[in-house]
């Protein structure tokens, strides 16, 4: 199973209507799957499971059963109270990474950075470490 973190974000909705469609096992990370957006991912094929990344508890839930994690999360546009690029960017990346090599049963755990210029670059497995971002 796959799980897309960000599966509401413009980057990341295309990768999982895009994985959906071509038939794989793919889970949306949603905040609240009664959005128009999560709804549109349910459409296109997708299975919902609710958290948030300053939430440890709901990604140890959303990891049950996946085998690789595609995050293209990011404060950037969406924000909600509490979120920002140290909480969600830096601190919960972090969080999602040491979640998921703690459950040792991913096969890979992709991160992308969508930069403002809409860049995307995707970090090493071998990080141990989110990359703190700036809006520098």
């Amino acid at each position: 199973m796959i799980l897309i973190v960000g599966s509401t974000g413009l980057l990341g909705s295309a990768v999982t209507k895009k994985l959906a469609a071509a038939g794989q096992p793919v889970t949306g990370l949603v905040r609240d799957a009664g959005t128009d957006k999560a709804k549109a991912l349910q459409a296109a094929g997708a299975k919902l499971v609710t958290g948030d990344l300053k939430d440890r508890s709901s990604l140890e839930r959303a990891l049950a059963g996946v085998d690789t994690v595609i995050c293209t999360a990011s404060s950037t546009l969406s924000r909600r109270e509490g979120d920002s690029l140290d909480t969600v960017d830096n601190q919960g990346v972090q969080t999602l990474i040491d979640v998921a090599e703690r459950k040792a049963q991913l096969a890979a755990v992709e991160l992308a950075r969508v930069e403002a210029e809409g860049v995307v670059a995707p970090a090493s497995r071998s990080r141990r470490r989110a990359a703190p971002m700036s809006r520098d």
